[in-house]
């Protein structure tokens, strides 16, 4: 892998790397947005499917109150999956508050994340 300043360079030089790497931002960008739309649609399935919540399934509206809720809280957390200056704070964060709601149950990130590493991103 090219030292960041030789990457650099060779951008400001390489009008074709550069827009190279400009679709590629861009399809990390949408592989997010599939990804983020994917969850709301299994969670809507989940949350309405009496085989997993008995007679407490959710309607439309607390659904899209979830939903909603998972939006925001994606856009807050997205960059603990990438090179981010505040990417170490919010992967501990989730990771608090994970063993707040399952105490002596969560599992550390880097072994929920298959294949993570701490230099990931970097």
């Amino acid at each position: 892998m090219p030292k960041p300043n030789a990457l650099a360079s060779a951008l400001a030089e390489n009008k074709r790397l550069r827009e190279r790497v400009q679709y590629l931002e861009a399809m990390c960008r949408v592989t997010q947005q599939w990804t983020g739309q994917l969850c709301d649609d299994l969670i809507t399935v989940v949350l309405a499917d009496a085989a997993v919540m008995g007679k407490d399934t959710f309607g439309p509206a607390r659904i899209a109150k979830i939903n909603a809720r998972r939006n925001e809280l994606w856009d807050t957390y997205v960059d603990a999956l990438r090179a981010h200056p505040e990417a170490d704070y919010l992967r501990a964060d989730i990771d608090r508050r994970l063993r707040q709601i399952m105490p002596g149950q969560a599992v550390p990130w880097a072994e929920r994340y298959f294949g993570w590493t701490e230099t990931e991103g970097e």
